[in-house]
Formats: C-alpha cells, structure tokens, sequence
C-alpha cells in the first residue's frame, strides 16, 4: 500500500516546491513593477507570507535567499540615498562655480 502512495505523495511534493518557487518569483516580479510606487503594503504582505515557517530543505534555503536578497536591496537603497545626496551636493558647487565663471 505503502508503495502505491509514495510516487504519488513525492510528484504532490515536488508540484508544491515548484508551485512555492513560481510564487515567489511572482511577488519578486510584482515588487518590480511596482518599485517606486506604494510598495510598503506589497513588501509586507510579501514578508507575511514568506514568514511562514519553510517545510522542506529546498524551502529553507530559498527563504534564506530571500532574506538576503532583501538585506542587499535595503543596502543598495540607502546608498543610492548616499550618492543621491552626493550628487545634489556636486550640481550645487558645479553651479556656484558656474556663477562665479559668469560673472
């Protein structure tokens, strides 16, 4: 009996693990589209659904990628914030000079 169900229990499992991966490319995709937008609403559901406690190894070890996909990007946020601020800083001495030029 046993032996009848277990290929069926394991293609169940796999479909569940592929399922998994295709929705969180699915919210990635999403957040994409919307970045720039309103996406704290999206990011949070995103976290609650991806704070559900992982089943399977494989599942682990995505979750652990998504949590450092999502420690980079929060990085990579607040440099381009740094570079920004920088730049704003550059035009305003680039303008000045320019003035100071013309005059």
């Amino acid at each position: 009996m046993a032996a009848s169900i277990l290929p069926s229990l394991l293609c169940i499992l796999q479909q569940n693990g592929l399922q998994r991966e295709d929705i969180i490319k699915l919210i990635k995709h999403t957040e994409q589209s919307y970045a720039g937008k309103n996406t704290k609403s999206i990011e949070a559901g995103a976290v609650d659904i991806l704070q559900a406690p992982p089943a399977t190894t494989r599942e682990k070890e995505l979750h652990l990628q998504v949590i450092q996909l999502q420690q980079s990007i929060g990085s990579l946020v607040d440099e381009l914030q740094r570079q920004k601020m920088k730049n704003v800083q550059l035009e305003r001495r680039l303008s000045s000079m320019n003035n100071k030029i013309e005059k």
